[in-house]
């Protein structure tokens, strides 16, 4: 839109065919990852409206700051603002419970790691980029600052365009999906029995998975195995146990969905890690064919549990291209005037679009979630420093920046976690 080569609602739409293409083709690992920050028991055997409130305190925590922060012109993250509210109100859930051992402590690091280090990345990505093509490119038309009416000459138009699908596909394979994993957490909540698993696969088929688990598991020699290892696989045949009782039956409850989901999780959870660990010392047969058999199964099991319709996709490509068209304008008077000393020109921008999308992609490989607002501002700032030094960065502004994005996780936890801690007082 800044750069002219398309107009706003043109970009807006544009912008939204490729997220959509992201978000049919990368799959939904970013998504079940962060409706997984709330453990299962937050639900089990609690009340629709506790459940209508848990996810109310997530959904109104994270939108409220990242109006706020919106009106200030700032490209906050909503990632990082759903992020915190999720993890928040999980917290205030365990501290009412007097318990956070159903907090996956390692889990939420991983992903804050992830959110930290996406914007850091684009800005490493963008000075060699940006230098590459300045010694590639002869035409100087490319390193001009666009005008105010007049569309890019075509070089420059063509690789705007190719920059910017890239990002759009990368968003919607990774902070596109943010919006997948809040609604499905919300659907748990309210109608598990319809959304904790995948009703469409049938019961037949996963307790064939569950055999072959069981089959696979019953061939490891538990005397050569250590304690520690051991005390793993009697919770995997606890689960196995009772997963087998669920899928007996003749429907689903709410309460059996979510504790047939949970069990499933868990079985999966504690089988990879011991296959990590290598862990996994068969009395006979062929080792990698058990394996591949294994870890076939599991991936049966994981796809029962962690699913999302078709239809939510479609859902989450139009609000996203609805958002855009409502918000770009703040956003893009900060890119284009606050960030540097100078407004970025036809390279600047295409560099930022590809150091943002590579940054993001490597998120996704990891499947944590990744903000692409800060990805590209990381990658604008590097394409500045490039091309004018570090000094022609606006460093006081920037700072601003970051604490606004280094506040708004812990700002939106502590919001979600008091919020939800109300439920307990006025109850």
């Amino acid at each position: 839109m800044y750069s002219n080569t398309l107009t706003p609602v043109q970009s807006a739409f544009y912008f939204g065919f490729f997220n959509f293409i992201g978000i049919v083709t990368a799959g939904i690992t970013v998504a079940v990852s962060l409706s997984m920050l709330v453990p299962i028991e937050v639900f089990l055997g609690a009340s629709s409206s506790h459940n209508f409130y848990f996810v109310f305190c997530v959904a109104i925590s994270s939108l409220f700051l990242y109006w706020l922060l919106t009106q200030f012109g700032i490209p906050t993250s909503s990632t990082h603002a759903l992020t915190g509210s999720v993890i928040g109100a999980s917290l205030s859930y365990s501290f009412a419970k007097g318990t956070y051992a159903n907090i996956d402590w390692a889990f939420i690091i991983q992903i804050s790691v992830g959110l930290l280090a996406a914007p850091l990345l684009s800005f490493l990505f963008a000075i060699p980029l940006l230098l590459m093509l300045r010694r590639i490119i002869k035409s100087k038309g490319f390193f001009k600052t666009p005008k105010k009416t007049n569309p890019p000459p075509l070089f420059p138009r063509s690789l705007i365009l190719i920059s910017n699908a890239a990002l759009s596909f990368s968003n919607g394979s990774n902070n596109g999906q943010k919006g997948l994993g809040i609604i499905i957490l919300a659907l748990i909540a309210i109608f598990p029995a319809q959304y904790a698993v995948d009703n469409n696969i049938k019961k037949e088929y996963i307790a064939l998975q569950i055999n072959i688990v069981q089959e696979v598991i019953s061939k490891i020699d538990r005397e050569e195995t250590a304690k520690y290892k051991v005390e793993t696989l009697e919770k995997m045949d606890e689960s196995l146990t009772n997963i087998k009782l669920l899928l007996k039956s003749s429907s689903l409850g709410d309460y059996d969905a979510l504790v047939l989901k949970s069990e499933i999780q868990n079985l999966v959870k504690n089988t990879k890690k011991m296959m990590k660990e290598g862990s996994f010392d068969f009395k006979r047969e062929d080792r990698m064919l058990l394996k591949k058999r294994l870890k076939k199964a599991l991936n049966n099991l994981k796809n029962y549990v962690n699913f999302i319709p078709f239809y939510l996709i479609l859902l989450i490509a139009v609000v996203l291209t609805m958002g855009a068209l409502y918000s770009y304008k703040r956003i893009l008077k900060t890119w284009k005037n606050k960030i540097g000393a100078n407004s970025p020109d036809y390279s600047q921008l295409a560099v930022s679009d590809m150091s943002a999308a590579l940054s993001i992609g490597i998120a996704s490989l990891f499947s944590v979630p990744a903000s692409t607002s800060h990805a590209l501002t990381g990658g604008l700032t590097g394409s500045m420093a490039a091309k004018s030094g570090f000094t022609s960065v606006k460093w006081n502004f920037l700072a601003t920046l970051i604490l606004a994005w280094f506040f708004t996780l812990p700002l939106c936890a502590i919001l979600s976690f008091g919020l939800y801690q109300l439920y307990y007082l006025v109850k």
